[in-house]
């Protein structure tokens, strides 16, 4: 097995486990603040902005990727509504959508970053 889809799947059951079941946070995180923005957003958008990084073997267009990371972020959070120990909250759902935005950018940024690489490069033999 490829080590990108290895990663991808492990990332992938990561997310399942923490979006569905029940986590035993203490209360006290919740009253965290950074920049007046609660902790746990910043835990969401970190959870879902690899997902634009694990691409796994590149399967998909940049756009279709995307777009299926929103699916996903939005999927998670939406599915939370049906479990009786979750809870759905529009702000955890803007949160993981932000997480996916993020992990766009910073794609885009390597990606232009290595692209520049790729011309300076000077061949000694051709």
């Amino acid at each position: 097995m490829n080590k990108n889809v290895f990663l991808f799947l492990i990332y992938g059951i990561l997310i399942l486990v923490l979006g569905v079941f029940p986590t035993n946070v203490p209360k006290e995180f919740f009253d965290i603040s950074i920049f007046f923005v609660r902790g746990d957003y910043f835990l969401h958008a970190f959870l879902f902005f690899p997902w634009m990084l694990l691409n796994p073997k590149q399967f998909h267009s940049v756009g279709t990727w995307f777009l299926l990371g929103l699916f996903v972020a939005i999927t998670i959070e939406g599915v939370q509504f049906f479990i009786p120990y979750r809870m759905f909250l529009w702000s955890d759902l803007l949160a993981n959508c932000i997480g996916v935005i993020v992990g766009l950018l910073i794609f885009l940024i390597l990606k232009r970053i290595h692209i520049k690489r790729k011309k300076k490069r000077v061949y000694l033999f051709k």
